[in-house]
């Protein structure tokens, strides 16, 4: 059995006070200072006390008589446990001022709370013995309704007396726990023990009790943890070993709760790398944890005091966080204090650190005062950089020239940036009540539920679509979007760009690359064209110059000589012919001289007309007074071209396309907004 230094409580090993107060004879309990501790209301009444009052009292001054030498000398042996059994006579003067001869049985008795020996006295009229009876039962129905288990063991370790509740405690019946001895029912107490122990009794007299828990074992073979208040006592002649005994699974089953409740905490606090302090408002000191001289950078040995607390916090945070202790500790507050600090450690590292503490306070009225001030601490510089950096990054994000949107797993929108509210024409607490089918009028939910089981296995995509603005005007967009998860939660982090205007620069490089092709086509039609104009225009040299040669074999009167000219007349045709479809190759040589615009837009008309194609007619409103100019013909023949094609490209759909002259003259104004022109 393990000893135990905790006090014994007094419901353990004191006699039942309440069934004390009941008896009829009178009853006084002493201390070992022969003080009263309690008197029952027949000890009262007999001396003429009240309750109260005679707690306290010595007991020579509860009445007289009590000073005789032979009660002080029982009293004495009383105390050294030498007086088992004996009772003596002595005469008292009683409230009522008649005298009285009464018997006087002194016992020690079971401990109180603080250890120390008690004495019942009982005084008993010298008559029969009925009323010795009655107090018997008394006591003997207190011990038998008790909440603690009672046993009385005799010199061989056999039960001599059990109780009711030792018997419920183990499951035996009283005969058959009253054939068992100790160590039948305690597993820790073997059987060789049994006569050390009652010798260490024998050897010390009556001596103090002693607090042990051990295990009991029931009659079903459980064992259950038990505290034993033990005590050596002698009944008339007889010694016995009296214990009280009290189920303590309950308690252990706490007690082990607590534990690894603590346990829990001082891993968590060692975990959370939290500072713990205590500080006691009375006697002015303040304890620290390993923990939180760490956080400080203070040594294991260096003392903490207020001043030194102050003194450690940065500068321009100290009379704020003085003020903020101040308040935790008036008495008139709650005693709270939840702060966030700097602090300037003894290395000088400047760190940031989160208090919280509770301030606890006696007293009423002016009379309230701190009493003690419980609290931790934690190191949160890590934090407060995140925290910065977030900011940063927060803030970065926010002035974008990108719009960003943050979208639930819902499709609600949780953040917007001020490009996405800019470009939406929303204000951001609008668009942050909306979800992505509200932007995208084109975006179902049936499309969103499989857009995000592949967005969150692929984790990042792009692709284009349709934006709504609040005006209702559309405008295409391209959108990566980012998968990731913060706070438990799945978001999509999207980041839309505007594409007006690369959609508007792929419509122009589309429409480029037809009229290169186009350009390209027409000038492969411009080469084989020239090539064939020049081939014909040899042969129409050829023509000619034999058509000369027979001219003047010729008289002019002669038939053939008609023919002839029609002939000639035909090939200057073919050889102007000719002349168009070298200036449309780009291989005439450039030769300027006066002409009538007029009469070029006449022959160039039907080549035009076939050009641009019958689905668009062709009309020409000429001047009929227009200045001549000096021009190469071929230049403007390439430049009527290139105009009606123009047009034609601009004509899918046909129409009409008008060719007019006139007289203009150019002035310096004009001169001066078109570059390269002059006046004239």
């Amino acid at each position: 059995m393990r000893k135990r230094s905790a006090k014994i409580p007094t419901s353990t090993l004191n006699p039942d006070k309440g069934a004390i107060d009941l008896l009829p004879q009178p009853v006084v309990l002493l201390d070992d200072k022969s003080r009263v501790v309690m008197a029952n209301r027949s000890f009262c009444r007999m001396f003429g006390l009240k309750l109260k009052e005679s707690v306290g009292r010595a007991l020579s001054r509860t009445g007289q008589g009590w000073n005789k030498p032979a009660l002080q000398k029982l009293l004495k042996q009383a105390l050294l446990a030498k007086n088992p059994g004996k009772d003596i006579e002595a005469d008292f003067k009683l409230k009522n001022g008649k005298g009285r001869t009464l018997r006087i049985s002194m016992q020690r008795i079971a401990q109180d709370a603080d250890r120390k020996p008690l004495i019942m006295i009982v005084l008993k009229e010298n008559k029969t013995g009925t009323q010795e009876n009655d107090t018997l039962q008394m006591f003997r129905f207190s011990i038998e309704q008790a909440g603690e288990a009672v046993f009385w063991m005799d010199r061989a370790g056999r039960f001599t007396y059990v109780n009711d509740q030792a018997c419920r405690s183990l499951g035996y019946s009283r005969e058959k726990l009253l054939r068992l001895c100790l160590w039948d029912i305690d597993p820790v107490f073997p059987r060789e023990r049994w006569d050390s122990t009652w010798r260490n009794y024998k050897k010390n007299g009556q001596c103090e009790s002693e607090v042990v828990e051990s295990l009991h074992r029931r009659k079903d073979g459980v064992c259950f943890p038990v505290e034993v208040a033990a005590k050596h006592i002698w009944f008339g002649k007889t010694e016995f070993h009296v214990a009280y005994v009290r189920d303590i699974t309950d308690r252990k089953r706490a007690e082990g709760a607590l534990h690894k409740s603590d346990e829990r905490l001082r891993q968590a606090i060692r975990v959370s790398h939290i500072g713990i302090f205590d500080h006691n408002h009375l006697h002015d000191t303040i304890y620290w944890s390993p923990r939180q001289r760490e956080i400080y950078g203070w040594s294991m040995d260096e003392p903490v005091t207020m001043a030194g607390v102050i003194g450690s916090i940065y500068p321009e945070d100290r009379e704020k966080i003085a003020t903020a202790i101040r308040q935790a500790h008036d008495p008139a507050g709650k005693g709270r204090y939840d702060v966030e600090h700097r602090i300037i450690r003894r290395d000088g590292a400047v760190r940031w650190l989160t208090i919280r503490s509770r301030t606890f306070f006696e007293g009423e009225g002016h009379a309230r005062h701190p009493v003690r001030t419980v609290g931790a601490a934690q190191d949160i510089t890590e934090q407060k950089q995140l925290e910065e950096e977030l900011r940063l990054t927060q803030s970065a994000i926010d002035v974008a020239s990108i719009a960003c949107f943050w979208v639930s797993r819902e499709a609600k929108l949780c953040y917007v940036n001020q490009q996405a509210c800019r470009s939406m024409g929303y204000t951001r607490e609008e668009l942050l009540s909306m979800t992505v089918m509200d932007i995208d009028p084109d975006f179902s939910l049936e499309m969103w539920e499989k857009f995000w089981q592949t967005h969150s296995r692929d984790k990042v995509q792009t692709f284009e679509t349709t934006h709504l603005r609040k005006d209702g005007s559309r405008f295409p967009v391209e959108i990566t979007t980012n998968y990731l998860s913060y706070g438990g939660r799945d978001y999509s982090c999207a980041y839309v760009r505007d594409i007006t205007q690369r959609k508007q620069a792929e419509r122009e490089k589309g429409d480029l690359e037809m009229q290169l092709t186009q350009a390209q086509k027409m000038e492969s039609v411009g080469r084989l064209a020239g090539g064939v104009a020049h081939d014909f225009n040899n042969m129409l040299g050829v023509i000619l110059g034999y058509l000369e040669l027979l001219k003047g074999s010729l008289s002019h009167d002669s038939p053939l000589y008609t023919h002839l000219q029609e002939i000639e007349k035909a090939a200057t045709h073919s050889k102007e012919i000719t002349r168009q479809l070298l200036a449309f190759s780009r291989k005439q040589i450039i030769a300027p001289r006066i002409v009538n615009l007029n009469d070029l837009i006449w022959d160039t008309q039907k080549t035009l007309a076939r050009l641009i194609g019958e689905h668009i007619d062709l009309r020409f409103m000429p001047q009929h007074d227009l200045w001549t100019i000096k021009v190469d013909p071929t230049q403007i023949d390439q430049i009527l071209v290139n105009l009606c094609v123009n047009a034609r490209d601009a004509m899918s759909d046909g129409g009409i396309l008008a060719v007019e002259t006139g007289n203009e003259v150019i002035d310096e104004n004009f001169c001066r907004q078109h570059a390269g022109m002059k006046p004239g």
